[in-house]
Parts: C-alpha cells; sequence; structure tokens
C-alpha cells in the first residue's frame, strides 16, 4: 500500500497545547508531501487544513492512531474517514524497533540539528505559549520542530517498507527514491537555550 500511494501521501505530525481533544487546541498541524513542508498555524490558516487534506489518499503517522488523527477529528470531523493510515509506530514496533519518535530516528540514524534534538512535546507547548507572549521566534522554532518531526517520517517509512520486503524476500527496488523537500526553516538558539535553563520553583 505505501508504494502505491505515496505520490499522493501526506505525512502528518501535530502540536497541541494538551493531550486531551476536548480541553485542548490543536496550535499547529505540519504536512510534508512532494510539495515540501506545508504548516497549518491556530489563528492563522488551521482553517485551511480540511481542504487541504481532500487531495491525500494515504496519511502517514507516528503513534497518529491514538493521538493526531482522534485530535484533529475532534477539531475538524472525519475528515479522514475515506483515507487509507499508515501509523509507523505499529509498523516499526513489529519490526523491533519500539519507543518514541526520536529515540527510534536516533537508533536508525534518522537525525535532526543537534540543537533541535533534545526538543520535545511539552517545549512544544511551552513554545506556544511563549509566542502567546509576543516571541515570535518561540513560533519559528515550534514550526521547524514540527518540521523536524515529519521529515523522518518518510525516511522511517522508507526503512521499514524495504526491511518488510526483505523479510518475506519480496523485490523492493519498486519503491522510488524519494527527494526529501528542503525544511531548511529558522530556529532561535536563545529560545531553545530558555528552554533547557533549570527551573526553579513551582
Amino acid at each position: 500500500m505505501y508504494a502505491d500511494f505515496r505520490a499522493t501521501a501526506a505525512f502528518l505530525d501535530i502540536e497541541t497545547t494538551g493531550l486531551s481533544p476536548q480541553s485542548s487546541i490543536i496550535t499547529l498541524v505540519g504536512i510534508l508531501d512532494t510539495d515540501g513542508y506545508h504548516p497549518f498555524i491556530y489563528h492563522q490558516n488551521l482553517s485551511d487544513l480540511r481542504e487541504a487534506l481532500e487531495k491525500y489518499d494515504l496519511i502517514v503517522t507516528y503513534n497518529g492512531a491514538s493521538f493526531d488523527l482522534p485530535f484533529v477529528e475532534h477539531h475538524f470531523g472525519s475528515v479522514f474517514r475515506h483515507k487509507a493510515h499508515i501509523d509507523l509506530r505499529f509498523v516499526l514496533g513489529r519490526l523491533g524497533l519500539k519507543g518514541g519518535l526520536k529515540s527510534i530516528e536516533n537508533r536508525m540514524g534518522v537525525g535532526r540539528p543537534s540543537e533541535l534534538s533534545a526538543l520535545n512535546g511539552y517545549d512544544a507547548v511551552r513554545m506556544w505559549r511563549m509566542w502567546a507572549r509576543g516571541n515570535q521566534g518561540a513560533l519559528d522554532t515550534l514550526i521547524r520542530y514540527n518540521a523536524e518531526d515529519v521529515l523522518s517520517l518518510p525516511k522511517l517509512a522508507e526503512i521499514a517498507y524495504r526491511r518488510i520486503a526483505d523479510s518475506i524476500g519480496a523485490p523492493n527496488g519498486s519503491l522510488d527514491s524519494w527527494t526529501y523537500p528542503d525544511t531548511d526553516l529558522p530556529y532561535d538558539l536563545d529560545v531553545i537555550r530558555s528552554l533547557s535553563a533549570p527551573r526553579f520553583g513551582l
């Protein structure tokens, strides 16, 4: 399925203000496709997401079945109803690769700039709050953080595809080489340093 639909696939990752779709908002949805990386940002262009999703036949996520897709559908309705979905968490898990996305990236040699490698989901929440208080660099860094997440998805999907093909003795050369779009987006080192600084008190 992945090889057949990859040309019309959306590699998707979301950022939110919390874990519950009932009490949290989506701050950013990042989509990577053959045209590049597309961020959809709350109060900017997030309302365009529903229309943007219409052109895709396949959605590829990491842990999306449990988090990203239910979150999006809570806020936008059944936008994934007629689309195929590959959750790489389960695909890679069957290959013995378990854990968080960045842990698997490190094990598979799929890296990101060292300054961004220590950021996590809670930092994404904090960056959104920093931007809401007027720090533009925080939004730039949040977008870049999200872009790195989605950029790793086609790389991991290709690794999984080839390993599964090898394990069953199937040819794996039919998968055209993916041209990875440029995601050399700006980020703010001062924001990253502030996130990693020790915090005291409550």
